[in-house]
């Protein structure tokens, strides 16, 4: 399949879980954590991940997100 629509499907699944969690945040130091181990990843390209095809400082902040790449 293409990698466009995987990377398409995997973020609306995550943002529904998000929704569904009631749109729950993380605290300040955790979304930064997540987000210092994102940045220095080698599929970041930008504001988004290459592996799941999110966008980070979206989906760092979302208490029920988790790394593909068990990272975080």
């Amino acid at each position: 399949m293409n990698k466009m629509v995987d990377r398409i499907k995997n973020f609306t699944s995550t943002l529904a879980q998000h929704a569904m969690n009631g749109n729950k945040y993380v605290e300040d130091h955790i979304y930064q954590h997540r987000l210092d181990i994102c940045n220095g990843c080698e599929d970041r390209e930008g504001e988004y991940c290459k592996w799941c095809g999110c966008h980070l400082p979206s989906k760092c902040w979302w208490e029920v997100a988790k790394c593909d790449k068990d990272k975080w």
